[in-house]
Formats: C-alpha cells, sequence, structure tokens
C-alpha cells in the first residue's frame, strides 16, 4: 500500500466489515480505501480469503463434533447455516470489488 498510515484503518475497516460490524460510513471508508489502490484490493482480498477459510474450518470442526454427537445420542440438531457462510462473504466481497470497478 502506498500509505503506510491507512494500513491500520484498512485492517480495522476489514475486521469490522467481515464481522458484519461495519456502520454505512465505514464501509464507504473502505470503498474509498480500496478505490484505485491495488495493494488494498489485494490485501482485502486475501483478508476475506483467510475469513472465509477459517470459518470454513470452524463449521467442519463443528459439523465432525455434531456427527459425533448424533452418533453418540442417537440425534442432534443440525444448524441451518453449515458450511454456507464462508460462499457468502466470497460473494459478497466479489459484489464489493466489482462495485468499485475492479471486476
Amino acid at each position: 500500500m502506498g500509505n503506510s498510515s491507512s494500513e491500520p484503518n484498512l485492517d480495522q475497516l476489514l475486521a469490522r466489515y467481515v464481522d458484519e460490524t461495519a456502520t454505512v460510513e465505514e464501509i464507504a471508508a473502505l470503498e474509498t480505501l480500496l478505490d484505485g489502490d491495488a495493494d488494498a484490493q489485494r490485501r482485502y482480498v486475501h483478508y476475506l480469503d483467510l475469513h472465509a477459510e477459517l470459518l470454513e474450518k470452524s463449521d467442519l470442526e463443528r459439523a465432525a463434533r455434531l456427527s459425533v454427537a448424533t452418533r453418540d445420542r442417537g440425534s442432534v440438531d443440525t444448524p441451518n447455516r453449515l458450511v454456507t457462510r464462508p460462499k457468502l462473504v466470497a460473494v459478497v466481497g466479489a459484489v464489493l470489488l466489482l462495485a468499485i470497478g475492479l471486476g
């Protein structure tokens, strides 16, 4: 990134974005930081990729625990969103990138 002082701000905005706690103003600030900055765009895609991988790993571990619980107890309610959130994060990321003109 060209401006090292914007890096912590980018990291903070990315964290709030993936945690779904970013305000409309913060999302606009994120879009501004990404607009025309190839390094920031690469960091954004990498961040979302890592986040999606962590969510998928977490979901797979939860699925394994549910499988064991089902086997041990006979039945268990399964969550509705098993392994779907990483795909949602990737889609939202792609839409945002297209919206700012990278795609």
